[in-house]
């Protein structure tokens, strides 16, 4: 789903338009919205993502040190 507001039009010309409508909508009247990117990832880059996530957040790397090995998993 687009994270911005307003792209409803440019859904409507889309193969499954209906859906990607329907999906939107229900995001933009939610009243908070977050996307579970290791979800919408192919499974290769999403457990490097969670893998990387649990390290920072574990302080046992940098931000930059994240950023470089999700780079490297392109």
């Amino acid at each position: 789903m687009p994270a911005a507001k307003g792209v409803e039009s440019k859904l409507r010309g889309t193969e499954n338009a209906e859906f990607a409508t329907f999906t939107y909508q229900l995001v933009e009247e939610a009243p908070s919205f977050t996307q579970s990117w290791d979800q919408a990832l192919p499974s290769t880059v999403a457990d490097e993502m969670l893998a990387n996530l649990q390290k920072l957040f574990l302080l046992k790397i940098t931000p930059d040190e994240f950023i470089r090995n999700m780079e490297a998993v392109r």
